[in-house]
């Protein structure tokens, strides 16, 4: 399954499922976390503000963290709005970055069995 985050533009190819909201689409990552191939956010949805993007990803890098949830599916940013394109960009990269570390502190406990 794919997800895609817009209030405006269609998703690209008939097989994304589309989210209008950030409500939406949270709710629904959340019931298929485990099938969801990829997501596509955008950031400015037309929603006061903190109904955007930028939140979802934070959620879904909460859900990483400090959830411990595995995170199998590709992250994609179509946002228009550069500033939010950045910022979310560093979520992303946090994201890698603990995704490595945790590996690596797996692969030393496996080591020192």
């Amino acid at each position: 399954m794919k997800l895609w985050l817009d209030d405006l533009r269609e998703p690209p190819h008939p097989d994304w499922e589309w989210c209008r909201t950030p409500e939406e689409f949270t709710l629904m990552l959340a019931e298929y976390w485990n099938t969801v191939t990829e997501v596509s956010l955008d950031h400015d949805l037309g929603l006061p503000e903190p109904q955007n993007g930028y939140r979802v990803l934070c959620w879904i890098e909460e859900q990483v963290v400090e959830h411990n949830r595995p995170q199998c599916f590709g992250i994609n940013i179509h946002t228009a709005n550069p500033v939010a394109h950045a910022k979310m960009w560093m979520v992303l990269q946090h994201l890698d970055a603990f995704k490595v570390q945790k590996a690596r502190n797996e692969q030393q406990y496996v080591d020192t069995k």
